[in-house]
């Protein structure tokens, strides 16, 4: 009944640490583009893929307690609670604690900045094909950070099969 719910909260567990509105759509849909269980889909919005699917999960996940919106500058902050600890603990196996716990961690630890330019390149390459940007992405950052969020996607194509087969 709640999987989707759970495959969220149980990236908040893996992650150790709260996670920022922004960060959370571009790490589910990166994380979900290398074959994480996520069921959210995608639109392109201003600054890259967004979820509206997410948007109602979190706050379904915030009404049952499960996890807490804090409000932080201009984003929204969310933390695993208590209670989505112990729900967790009643669905969790071996194999869903292991399977992308480096993948989300590593991407839960780069900047927003990363996070976005890998979601849009992701994005367009899977609807158009590589090279194709959004305009107002391409301004917003230099091309060394467009190489920077390149060359992990790279690095993370190179650890897929460790995904998959975990």
């Amino acid at each position: 009944m709640l999987t989707h719910h759970a495959q969220v909260l149980n990236l908040f567990s893996l992650c150790e640490k709260t996670i920022e509105h922004k960060k959370l759509q571009k790490i589910i849909y990166i994380a979900k583009s290398f074959g994480a269980p996520f069921a959210e889909k995608y639109r392109y919005h201003r600054l890259g893929p967004y979820s509206e699917d997410l948007f109602v999960r979190l706050e379904e996940l915030c009404n049952l307690h499960f996890l807490q919106e804090e409000q932080h500058n201009v984003d929204a902050v969310y933390v695993l609670t208590e209670e989505g600890e112990k729900f967790l603990h009643t669905l969790r196996t071996k194999k869903e604690k292991d399977s992308y716990t480096s993948m989300y961690k590593s991407l839960n630890e780069q900047s927003l900045a990363t996070l976005e330019q890998m979601a849009a390149l992701l994005y367009f390459q899977q609807m158009e094909g590589d090279g194709v940007r959004d305009p107002h992405l391409i301004s917003r950052y230099s091309d060394q950070e467009w190489l920077h969020a390149e060359t992990y996607l790279t690095t993370l194509r190179e650890r897929q099969v460790f995904y998959e087969g975990s």
